[in-house]
């Protein structure tokens, strides 16, 4: 007998695994820089100025320190002049006595205004300020004691002596700038 032949089953197919995805990257992000926090200094407290008294001026005597300049530039050269007012204020009380009437037995004439010095006038006569050396100033003091004496007006009134011509350069410009006092010519 013959046998018949067995059916051939045809293989299976096999499947195939799918293939597996790969996840995706993922770009991780980038870290902030975080700010640096910003210290603020603390105020350091400054000792509060001691103000010492000032003498007793006569209103003709007073310096008037409000002019102010605002420029950046004459800042400096503004604080230099405070403070040689503020001298000055100080010399005016020390010159007090000095400023009364000297005993001048003789008529004076007022002084040349030409002679540059550290001693501040007023010509009282022609309306300005001066700056005029020691022998002058003390031509204008006998000049004013006398004419007070002798109830003549004013010609020459002897304001101040200073350190030097620099010093009296700085006050006299003051005077002129603030319209200083001159009401001395009219005592």
């Amino acid at each position: 007998p013959v046998s018949e032949p067995e059916p051939v089953s045809e293989p299976e197919p096999v499947a195939e695994p799918e293939p597996v995805a790969e996840p995706e990257p993922v770009a991780e992000p980038e870290p902030v820089a975080e700010p640096e926090p910003v210290v603020e200094p603390e105020p350091v407290a400054e000792p509060e100025p001691v103000a010492e008294p000032e003498p007793e001026l006569a209103p003709s005597q007073r310096v008037d320190t409000s002019v102010q300049s605002s420029s950046a530039d004459i800042d400096g050269e503004n604080d230099i002049t405070k403070n040689l007012l503020r001298e000055l204020e100080s010399k005016l009380a020390e010159e007090k006595t000095k400023q009364k009437l000297i005993e001048t037995v003789k008529p004076t004439s007022a002084p040349s205004y030409d002679n540059i010095g550290k001693g501040l006038v007023y010509n009282c006569k022609d309306k300005h300020w001066a700056c005029i050396g020691k022998d002058f100033y003390e031509q204008c003091r006998q000049n004013y004691s006398w004419n007070k004496q002798s109830n003549v007006g004013v010609e020459c009134y002897p304001y101040v002596e200073l350190d030097s011509d620099w010093d009296c350069t700085v006050v006299q410009q003051e005077k002129i700038d603030s319209i200083g006092d001159t009401s001395f010519c009219s005592q």
